[in-house]
């Protein structure tokens, strides 16, 4: 695993509103996250 390598653990009944996720979005500009229309957040490919 590359030292940059980031693992984000979340509780599966963890749900963020639409609000809440553009904020950690916004926070963390370098994660490349997407939400998903079930509310999950995923990675994404560079």
């Amino acid at each position: 695993m590359p030292m940059d390598a980031l693992i984000l653990y979340l509780p599966p009944t963890l749900r963020l509103a639409h609000q809440q996720y553009e904020q950690l979005a916004i926070a963390n500009p370098d994660l490349r996250i997407e939400m998903t229309t079930d509310g999950e957040i995923a990675p994404t490919l560079p």
